[in-house]
């Protein structure tokens, strides 16, 4: 989903199912239901992934995702290439700042 659609989109699950509200899980089970549903996933598997999600029995995504920030930070040999393209162009605007 476009990030344009996830706006509207967040704000009718948060008005429609006020659990939602209080759930980051609940809420990224919803929108991923929608998603699967669109690209053809079976409507069982999908309702199956969100359950497991929901019930917070997946790993939280945020979670895995500052886990990879701290461990790139930490070791620098497990840096993707865009951390190394955005450091290059930060040199350039920089420098072009700096004049």
């Amino acid at each position: 989903m476009k990030n344009k659609n996830i706006l509207e989109m967040v704000r009718r699950i948060l008005q429609k199912h006020p659990q939602s509200q209080d759930s980051d899980n609940d809420l990224l089970a919803r929108i991923w239901y929608s998603e699967f549903l669109s690209y053809g996933v079976v409507k069982e598997t999908a309702t199956t992934f969100c359950k497991l999600l929901v019930e917070g029995k997946l790993s939280n995504p945020e979670s895995i995702r500052r886990t990879r920030q701290r461990i790139q930070q930490i070791h620098p040999l497990l840096r993707g290439d865009t951390y190394n393209d955005r450091q290059k162009k930060s040199y350039k605007i920089r420098k072009e700042y700096n004049k």
